[in-house]
């Protein structure tokens, strides 16, 4: 099981060193949302998730989201419950 990593404000509104840049690379962290785009890929799906441009900014952080639910509402046309898993994190 993998735990953190993920929230745009995880342990703090900036976010944590050790999740980017060289200390994730040398420390070889890895997250939720990591693990899922190795197994993308190797594997046919598609995976949508919100991505956000900067954490620093309430106003880049509702627009990213508002971008990332409109994209979700022309792409819920084609989710089945038979092709589509919803993975939900919360702290």
């Amino acid at each position: 099981m993998q735990n953190g990593g993920w929230s745009v404000r995880w342990q703090g509104f900036e976010g944590n060193d050790f999740w980017s840049g060289d200390a994730k690379t040398k420390t070889n962290a890895s997250s939720i949302l990591d693990a899922l785009i190795s197994l993308q890929k190797k594997n046919n799906f598609e995976l949508v998730f919100a991505n956000y441009t900067n954490v620093n900014s309430d106003i880049a952080i509702n627009q990213d989201r508002n971008k990332f639910l409109a994209d979700l509402k022309t792409k819920r046309v084609n989710m089945t419950s038979k092709n589509t898993i919803i993975i939900g994190t919360f702290g």
